[in-house]
């Protein structure tokens, strides 16, 4: 059986308290790719509807990006593939990504660093019959931002999963260095500073969506302090 591609034209928008991660012109096949090429795509609400709407990623449950007061670029659409061990595509993405962070000025007035994942970024991450990951290493290393994909075939609960492309995002984590050059002037400058936030990770147990937002701090592996921002959805997070 062939696999299926998802599209979305529009911009979605994954925003967890004062980070936001926007994609727009997204077309992803994590399984299944075949010769190289784009399977048939199911393509999103939201590219179907004549009325402007919000969407986010996740869909079911709506997150608003916080408003900025000046316009802001659009980023690029890059292209990005995987290839197995025989060195054959086994991922293909096509997507403009970019990342938002509101922080707070020394002055206490509210400061909007904005990026974009930039153009010839390489991609890595793994292929698998039920598990694919992209991962986006880019700033020199200053950002990362990984995306995970689980196969939805077999699954018994369906009633969750709105998408007939046979897949769903289960797991987006950023992490990025807030250095003074991006950050000016931030009251939470300070060299080496890391933060790094788990944007949404599904745990598929009921139909239910409750959603729990914690905050913590925590030391990472380099022993920077940074802070762990966890957004989690008892049932599925999909593409649609």
């Amino acid at each position: 059986m062939p696999g299926r591609s998802y599209m979305c034209d529009v911009t979605v928008s994954v925003t967890v308290g004062n980070v936001s991660v926007s994609f727009s012109h997204l077309q992803v096949q994590p399984f299944q790719v075949k010769g190289g090429n784009f399977s048939k795509a199911e393509e999103c609400a939201a590219d179907m509807s004549t009325t402007p709407s919000a969407h986010t990623i996740p869909v079911k449950t709506t997150v608003h990006p916080t408003p900025t007061p000046y316009p802001v670029p659009k980023p690029t659409q890059n292209n990005y593939t995987l290839t197995d061990s025989g060195g054959k595509v086994c991922f293909m993405a096509l997507m403009a990504a970019q990342i938002q962070v509101n922080y707070t000025r020394t002055t206490g007035k509210t400061g909007l660093a904005i990026w974009d994942v930039p153009k010839n970024t390489k991609a890595a991450g793994t292929c698998g019959n039920d598990t694919a990951s992209l991962q986006l290493v880019f700033d020199g290393g200053l950002t990362n931002l990984t995306v995970v994909f689980v196969s939805t075939k077999g699954w018994n609960d369906l009633a969750d999963v709105d998408t007939d492309s046979g897949f769903k995002a289960s797991e987006m984590v950023l992490e990025y260095m807030e250095t003074e050059a991006r950050f000016p002037d931030s009251v939470d400058n300070k060299p080496s500073r890391r933060s790094r936030l788990i944007l949404f990770t599904n745990r598929h147990t009921d139909k239910h969506h409750r959603i729990t937002l914690s905050t913590k701090p925590f030391v990472d592996e380099d022993g920077d302090f940074s802070k762990k921002i966890q957004l989690q959805n008892s049932s599925s997070y999909t593409l649609a």
